[in-house]
């Protein structure tokens, strides 16, 4: 039987998310966004 933290410990080695995160993030540029939908809500909910 494994204790919580040497659970936790093994599974953070295994799948280091820090590094991916470090390595693969981006940082988006501002955008300006419309102040209104470009579709009737029927046909984005249609679209999803």
């Amino acid at each position: 039987v494994y204790e919580n933290t040497e659970v936790k410990k093994r599974v953070a080695l295994a799948s280091p998310y820090r590094k991916w995160l470090e390595e693969n993030s981006r940082t988006l540029k501002p955008s300006n966004f419309l102040n209104s939908a470009l579709m009737e809500s029927e046909t984005i909910l249609q679209h999803q």
